[in-house]
């Protein structure tokens, strides 16, 4: 080779590493993927599959000989993998201080394949196309990459395995991040399948058996072939995967409901679907559309098959949803509107691209968000200082940049103000077209003021240590070293759901030491609780409690710290603290927790009541009730069985005084418990009461509301047609 050409290749390689470090020191200034960890080494591991493929273009030469082909680049290769490494290391010296382990381990299960794969794409396109090499490798890349979104848009699934960044694991919301063995196979798939095409193209076109085009054809009905068959290796999830799992079918005139074949409720959710159906019909003239709705035993499950252990989601374009057993109630509504509103959008996703319009009108109709009305929790984050700029809220897509629970709230909040005041037509053409002025005739920047002026106008609600509880939340980009904590959290879980408590704790000790989380705290105080270690609990909730002042765990860990109290004799401290949890007033949740704690101080059963598993529990519960203590009532909801005398409890609701509004929270819980056993009259009963004399326009919202769904069920429950079957479990 001459002096000119070698100075030329060095030229391009020193260009092509300089633009390798531009993007490393681009990706330092974004939260997580400045830490040394997964969303580092899956992008790195893009870059590196594109990298790898543009050395192998340039400077490969003997394509006979695979050895003599990685002989001349392993150099330049070594470097630029080098260089990521260096940049992780880096970022963990420089910007996170998160424990460097899983970088590494992810750095060689993710983003070092993803070279070899780019080496591998490249070495084939370069033996059967003699030019345009490089705008074929781009092409490849892109149609490699683009098969995740057409799983995305075809499969019943959020995750995705792919070559070029080895796994995506669904929504931001589920923090825990792991290397499983299914990753790891998945990785030596890849190697075997690209060694094997690799191969064999090589002894084809050495023995010249056939012409380029049938080997490209060939190379195109295998790649298919394999990708097809990704489900039945579990690297995809096909809807008949995903029915045959859960196994049970619930078929009414609008859904097909599947749900897990010891699902006790099937009857509750074909009528709750269909109530909300009819309700929501009413304001889109629905035209009978049938949607499928699949409910996963727990978000384990849910997780392991779909992707998003955390977060319901609804894929329109499929007229799909997707929830699990504990979070039916609180999202179906809100996924169902997702579906609805698709014909007012532009395919393929039948969404509009702002994700604030696209939440925020599906919060409005819900107009639920933990059992409030949203106006309501508006009020309560406005005029207590957690404040969100709307403006910004529906024009520059920074939704998913705030914390969740504010994001939600205001968009579903201003939604449901336009709506009240502009209609449901504006409303809808809005998020058929995005183009506020369009469809209202007025500017967003007007009517951002008038909702800020309404908002004003509303009853003081909520105090401060209410809105803290429910809007001092960190997004996940602002938490500390968050991918560890959460891995860390739940393999500490796993030691404590085995029994093995000293070593859970020492895990918990390990990430709290390192993060200061919350989830790492109360696992340790948990696990010094089941070692029955009751003084060094509460010596370590006392001296760490301060740091969370701000925070809202305060009140969770206020609570934690009263029970490590009562099971260190301490009761007077207490019962300081279960009253100040009931004096503030935070929700129905914490009052009834604290009141029912206090009561079993008095009647010497907390202790057993702490330690006691849902069994005692339940008894102790009942025997409460009988001393007259109704905030028994609130938990007892959750842990009845098929075998208990619902009547007995139900009953209860006469005792119930409605002048608290936690008892006004109690009764709809009641009714709602009893709604969904089938005792529909009694739960009418309930709903009556509860509705009664409101005078409070919040309250009047939900109880009316709970009225309406139950007097659905009393008057259809009987006539609405529904049918279950069963599919073979795998």
């Amino acid at each position: 080779m001459s002096i000119k050409k070698r100075s030329s290749g060095d030229r391009y390689f020193y260009a092509l590493f300089f633009l390798l470090a531009l993007f490393e020191l681009l990706i330092s200034r974004f939260p997580l993927l400045n830490t040394f960890d997964y969303e580092f080494s899956a992008l790195n591991g893009i870059a590196l599959f594109l990298t790898g493929g543009v050395i192998f273009l340039k400077y490969s030469a003997d394509l006979n000989s695979v050895i003599s082909a990685y002989r001349k680049i392993a150099l330049k290769l070594l470097i630029a993998a080098g260089l990521v490494l260096v940049a992780g290391i880096s970022f963990y010296l420089l910007i996170n201080r998160c424990p460097i382990q899983y970088g590494f381990a992810f750095y060689f299960v993710i983003t070092l394949p993803s070279l070899f794969n780019g080496t591998v794409t490249a070495y084939i396109i370069k033996l059967i196309f003699r030019r345009y090499n490089s705008l074929i490798f781009i092409l490849s890349s892109i149609i490699l990459f683009s098969l995740s979104l057409i799983e995305f848009y075809l499969f019943p699934q959020l995750y995705f395995y792919n070559p070029l960044f080895g796994y995506f694991s669904g929504t931001l919301y589920d923090e825990s991040i792991v290397i499983t063995n299914k990753l790891i196979l998945y990785r030596m798939f890849n190697l075997l399948i690209g060694v094997g095409i690799l191969w064999s193209v090589i002894e084809v076109k050495r023995k010249k058996i056939i012409k380029d085009v049938l080997i490209i054809i060939i190379l195109i009905a295998f790649s298919f072939g394999v990708w097809s068959l990704k489900p039945a290796f579990g690297f995809a999830t096909n809807v008949d995967l995903l029915k045959n799992k859960l196994g049970q079918e619930i078929q009414t005139r609008h859904s097909k409901i599947y749900t897990p074949l010891d699902y006790e409720n099937g009857k509750y959710a074909a009528l709750l679907y269909e109530y909300y159906y009819e309700r929501l019909g009413e304001l889109f003239k629905s035209n009978g559309e049938q949607m499928e709705v699949f409910i996963f035993k727990d978000s384990q499950q849910k997780n392991e098959l779909f992707g998003s252990g955390s977060a319901d989601v609804a894929k329109p374009w499929k007229k799909q949803i997707f929830t699990d057993i504990g979070s039916l109630e609180s999202t179906l509504k809100h996924e169902m509107v997702h579906v609805l509103m698709a014909k007012y959008s532009a395919p393929p996703f039948y969404i509009p691209l702002n994700p604030a319009l696209l939440e925020g009108v599906a919060s409005a109709l819900d107009n639920n968000y933990y059992g409030c009305p949203l106006h309501f929790m508006a009020r309560t984050a406005y005029g207590n200082g957690y404040r969100m700029d709307i403006n910004k809220l529906f024009s520059d897509y920074s939704f998913y940049s705030n914390y969740a629970g504010l994001s939600y709230v205001y968009a579903g909040s201003f939604v449901k103000y336009i709506i009240d005041k502009y209609g449901i037509k504006s409303a809808i053409e809005f998020y058929r077209s995005n183009d506020f002025v369009k469809s209202f005739n007025i500017s967003l920047q007007e009517v951002v003021e008038e909702y800020y002026n309404f908002l004003k106008s509303l009853p003081e609600t909520m105090n401060k240590e209410a809105a803290q509880l429910y809007f001092g939340g960190k997004s996940i980009f602002k938490k500390t070293c968050v991918r560890f904590a959460a891995r860390e959290t739940k393999r500490g879980y796993e030691y404590y759901n085995q029994g093995d408590y000293l070593k859970s704790a020492q895990i918990f000790e390990n990430i709290y030491s390192k993060t200061k989380s919350y989830s790492s705290l109360l696992g340790l105080i948990k696990s010094y609780i089941a070692q029955k270690k009751f003084t060094e609990a509460r010596k370590i909730l006392s001296k760490e409690i301060k740091y969370f002042k701000e925070t809202p765990y305060i009140y969770s860990l206020k609570l934690f710290y009263g029970d490590v109290s009562a099971l260190s004799d301490d009761y007077e401290g207490a019962l300081g603290l279960y009253n100040e949890i009931r004096s503030v007033n935070l929700n129905p949740e914490y009052y009834f927790s604290a009141s029912l704690k206090i009561d079993l101080i008095e009647q010497n059963r907390i202790k057993e009541f702490l330690t006691g598993d849902s069994t005692i529990r339940k008894k102790i519960l009942y025997d409460a009730l009988q001393h007259g203590s109704y905030e028994a009532l609130y938990q007892l909801c959750d842990l009845m069985d098929a075998e208990d005398d619902y009547l007995r409890v139900f009953d209860n609701y006469l005792n119930i005084d409605k002048n608290n509004v936690n008892n006004l929270h109690l009764l709809i819980k009641l009714s709602q418990c009893a709604l969904k056993r089938g005792y529909h009259q009694i739960a009418k009963k309930i709903a009556v009461k509860a509705a009664e004399d409101i005078r409070d326009i919040y309250l009047e919202d939900i109880t009316a509301e709970n009225l309406r769904m139950v007097n659905w069920f009393v008057n259809f429950s009987e006539v609405t047609e529904y049918k279950i079957t069963t599919r073979a479990y795998d």
